[in-house]
């Protein structure tokens, strides 16, 4: 099971469009003959390494399979069998076998994550995402606070709830993970040539660092300040520029509220910058 795997998504829906269990459509056992579709799941179930449900639908799988005693299609035993992993926040016990909470598998994968990296320097160079591509430990770390952060922001949008990214935890992203990765990348990795200009950005990060975004020929060098010239200084609050940089918020908005302030020999990069960057 190492390795990257694909996620496959398998609805069951009708020729005139049903996805409802509704009357006895995709019912086998209602059915004279279910060869076909028993073939077709068994196929399914023969390359799932593991099935990923949500609270409600694991509940129902949950009252219903494991009481099927004489199930033609092979769908019990295989459910009972295949490792289950449910997606929930008030979940405790699954209560059925080889079944996991996701909420509670994070936590405890992250508390061995850093126990297993306490005894290794920070520094220490290990591969990332991209081949060839080495950063540190600490960049790893950050990189997966950037995970947590980001995509919490997208589940808590999705389901209406409050999610509160701290400044100094958007900062610590900012410059513990995008920052290096720029630098780890290859100069033209990430710049986006129909929208790039030849410039220089001075970078505050308000409450953190400041950084110098040094676009030239094509290429994005991202450096430690140093006497320059500097075409257009930004002022960035740490979230609004984190959320920024992952499309998740406008910078129209971050402008209007004060959030990005640019000025300079050339203000009206300020808001280019962002452009200039590929998106990831």
């Amino acid at each position: 099971m190492a390795g990257n795997r694909r996620l496959v998504v398998t609805e069951n829906i009708s020729a005139n469009g049903v996805v409802e269990f509704v009357d006895d459509w995709f019912d086998p056992a209602d059915q004279d003959d279910a060869d076909d579709l028993f073939a077709v799941m068994q196929e399914q179930m023969a390359g799932e390494e593991a099935l990923l449900l949500g609270r409600k639908t694991f509940e129902d799988f949950r009252g219903y399979w494991p009481r099927q005693t004489d199930d033609a299609s092979g769908s019990a035993e295989h459910l009972n069998r295949v490792p289950k992993y449910v997606a929930s926040s008030t979940m405790t016990d699954p209560a059925w076998s080889n079944s996991t909470v996701l909420a509670g598998r994070i936590e405890a994968a992250a508390a061995q994550y850093l126990a297993d990296t306490s005894v290794h320097e920070p520094e220490e160079k290990r591969p990332w995402l991209v081949d060839g591509v080495t950063v540190t430990l600490r960049t790893l770390t950050c990189h997966l606070l950037n995970e947590t952060v980001m995509h919490g922001w997208d589940i808590a949008r999705a389901t209406g709830r409050p999610w509160r990214v701290e400044p100094a935890e958007a900062a610590t992203v900012l410059g513990g993970f995008i920052v290096p990765v720029l630098r780890a990348l290859h100069p033209a990795a990430m710049v986006n040539a129909d929208r790039a200009a030849d410039a220089t950005f001075d970078l505050r990060i308000r409450g953190a660092a400041a950084y110098h975004f040094v676009f030239a020929g094509g290429e994005l060098h991202v450096e430690d300040p140093a006497p320059r010239r500097v075409d257009c200084h930004i002022s960035a609050e740490p979230v609004a520029m984190l959320a920024l940089m992952w499309g998740r918020r406008s910078q129209w908005r971050a402008i209007a509220r004060g959030d990005l302030v640019a000025w300079g020999r050339k203000p009206w990069l300020g808001p280019r910058l962002r452009g200039m960057i590929r998106n990831p």
